[in-house]
């Protein structure tokens, strides 16, 4: 029987400017297995992606912030893995 998927955190800091907040804050509600955790007016954002275990997966989500053109930077902070 293969073994089942586990589960994988990370917690990130994800920067924007301070007019492009709201933008990005809709964006990363749209992401499955995002939450924002805090938020402050200077266009920071602490937040932690969620999965099954897929790697991959997780590793594309952070690509995928990485390239919103509104994000100046993503800081790994975290990361587990079960």
């Amino acid at each position: 029987m293969p073994a089942s998927p586990g589960y994988e955190v990370c917690g990130l800091v994800v920067l924007t400017r301070p007019e492009h907040q709201h933008q990005v804050e809709q964006q990363l509600h749209a992401m499955e297995g995002v939450d924002i955790h805090a938020q402050d007016n200077c266009g920071r954002f602490a937040i932690t992606i969620e999965d099954n275990g897929q790697s991959q997966r997780m590793f594309r989500k952070i690509t995928l912030l990485q390239d919103l053109p509104e994000v100046l930077d993503v800081s790994f902070t975290y990361g587990h893995c079960d």
